[in-house]
């Protein structure tokens, strides 16, 4: 794909845009200002896609990803969308819209998994793959949780106080408040 794609003046400037051409393909695009951030073209055989990505000056936000794979989950499924979708790069960086404000730092823990602070507060962002293997109570929408409530949903869930009791019953307390039926993973490794 050329890295310098533009939008003709009669697409819309901002936002997922679909439009079918007449071989049957679904064209998704997702836009900012006049820059192809994202396109996966759905071909007309169930299960199969193909999705490109054009990072001309931004790798595609958070929420532009989220549009895209809404869109094409409703076409084909999630089988078939959520292994594509893994493999584009959507960690946070340094200026990412956060729920806070804009990270100002940004620090991979494991893989798949981000602490951001802000100017005002700090939390976890999780790509998709990671969010998958969570348990539902653990799942929070949009993938941010925030570092103090929603956090310890990720530490029970991904085993991160597994040799620390006094972690363990700080994180118990935090949890048989907000989500109990994660209390059985306290303590137990990834």
């Amino acid at each position: 794909m050329n890295d310098h794609i533009r939008v003709t003046p009669d697409v819309p400037t901002d936002g997922l845009h679909v439009s079918m051409t007449p071989r049957g393909f679904v064209n998704l695009a997702v836009h900012r200002a006049t820059d192809l951030v994202l396109f996966a073209q759905v071909t007309p055989r169930p299960g199969s896609a193909r999705v490109r990505a054009a990072h001309q000056l931004h790798p595609p936000t958070l929420q532009e990803l989220d549009a895209l794979r809404d869109a094409m989950v409703t076409l084909l499924g999630t089988a078939v969308i959520d292994p594509i979708l893994a493999q584009l790069p959507t960690a946070p960086r340094v200026t990412t819209p956060t729920p806070w404000g804009p990270a100002e730092t940004c620090t991979p823990i494991e893989p798949g998994v981000y602490h951001v602070t802000t100017e005002r507060h700090g939390g976890y962002w999780i790509d998709h793959a990671v969010f998958l293997r969570l348990p539902v109570a653990a799942q929070v929408p949009g993938r941010w949780y925030e570092e103090d409530e929603q956090g310890a949903l990720l530490a029970a869930s991904l085993g991160w106080c597994a040799n620390d009791p006094d972690r363990q019953a700080a994180l118990r307390a935090v949890i048989t408040r907000t989500a109990p039926e994660l209390l059985p993973l306290i303590g137990r490794p990834a």
